[in-house]
């Protein structure tokens, strides 16, 4: 069996991710003007914002860790297990420990200087300058208190799944493991077999969920951790099997229809239920997991289909990819609060803070890369250590 070293690269895996980072902009802010709490919110909500949040959330961050679980069987057998972590600890821990201080720990600054937001997540008042809350920042947990990794979350949780599934991984890289991965992959290419890929999280979910609502504070986040490591795993099989990437491309006009029609119907939920508890929930959330994994095979068959190649600005975007990540949120905070004031045309403040924040995070992004010890604290190698077949043209 052909090593994944020997493998060409698959762009559609670098351009789906680029897309999912891109997408965080649209998401996070939305998230200034849902109904829901968040850091920092504007003078009123739009039900609009809502349901571009809740399309989303159904699929985005899932998706991410379906592209982790692929990028991973591309990169530990050509690294080793023990390669594959000291890697992970210079390119996500260090880089987590950079931003929690860089941006995570001004967004919560300005959340407490700031109690004329309506629906504040933590509605902790501060009264003092910037440098005056920074030692405040470490004295206590948030949302109680100030210290969080907020939209890091993501980060911590990969480099927690990286050091618990090396070891797995070594094994799943032994060449006739490889091969017996690939021929259970090739198995549920066939027919209507990769929609029961999707099983796992959808009885996980059943059986985890009602207890273990979603936090992002590892210690009582089971269900998402269930859910984002069986994603992960999934994602080293489809890797595994070309032949299951192949039918995705096959049926992903199906798949999306399919996945947008569970969008529909779960979107109201669940009140569109006539069940009781926790007979509809079990309904609901059946319908709304399932749907995630169309949704998943969609991005999959569209991704191999139109995105496996170098596209124009998309593909070199990867070296930023995650750098913007770090930043965007702190951006997107820091407008949501400076354009406070700003009452009127919400649609025409959305576009703005948006495109502002796109551009304002890519520029602080590539100043980072300036530098070796900057390129260091956000986990990016120099240029020249870059092979040349995962170059992206400028």
């Amino acid at each position: 069996m052909p090593s994944a070293n020997a493998a060409p690269r698959r762009f559609y895996i670098d351009n789906l991710r680029n897309i999912a980072v891109l997408l965080l902009i649209v998401f996070h802010t939305a998230r200034l003007f849902d109904a829901e709490s968040w850091h920092m919110k504007d003078v009123a909500s739009y039900q609009l914002a809502g349901v571009v949040i809740d399309v989303i959330n159904q699929w985005h961050m899932p998706l991410f860790f379906l592209l982790t679980g692929m990028a991973a069987f591309l990169a530990v057998p050509r690294r080793g297990a023990g390669g594959f972590v000291r890697e992970r600890v210079f390119r996500l821990f260090i880089p987590l420990l950079f931003g929690i201080l860089v941006a995570v720990l001004p967004q919560v600054y300005l959340e407490r200087i700031s109690p004329y937001v309506p629906n504040r997540q933590s509605p902790v008042d501060f009264t003092g300058g910037f440098f005056d809350f920074v030692p405040q920042f470490f004295t206590s947990v948030y949302p109680e208190g100030n210290f969080s990794y907020h939209h890091l979350w993501f980060i911590w949780y990969l480099f927690l799944y990286s050091l618990l599934l090396a070891p797995l991984f070594a094994v799943l890289s032994r060449p006739r493991v490889m091969e017996r991965v690939a021929k259970a992959g090739a198995w549920f290419a066939g027919g209507w077999r990769i929609l029961l890929l999707g099983l796992p999280v959808t009885v996980a979910e059943g059986l985890l969920r009602a207890e273990f609502p979603s936090t992002h504070a590892t210690i009582d986040d089971w269900a998402n951790h269930a859910h984002f490591l069986l994603v992960i795993l999934v994602g080293w099989l489809v890797a595994s099997a070309p032949a299951l990437v192949e039918r995705a491309a096959q049926i992903r006009w199906i798949a999306l229809g399919l996945g947008a029609a569970t969008t529909l119907i779960t979107l109201p939920a669940p009140e569109w239920m006539l069940l009781p508890a926790p007979a509809g929930w079990y309904v609901t959330g059946f319908i709304y997991f399932a749907g995630e994994w169309l949704w998943l095979v969609a991005f999959l068959g569209f991704g191999v289909r139109l995105l496996n190649r170098r596209v124009p600005y998309l593909t070199a975007f990867t070296r930023y990819a995650f750098p913007f990540y770090i930043a965007h949120q702190a951006v997107i905070v820091f407008l949501g609060w400076l354009t406070f004031d700003w009452q009127s045309a919400p649609f025409l403040k959305y576009l703005a803070i948006a495109v502002l924040a796109a551009a304002i995070s890519y520029i602080i992004v590539r100043l980072l890369d300036l530098t070796a010890p900057t390129r260091f604290l956000i986990g990016l190698r120099s240029p020249r250590q870059v092979p040349l077949g995962e170059r992206a043209p400028a």
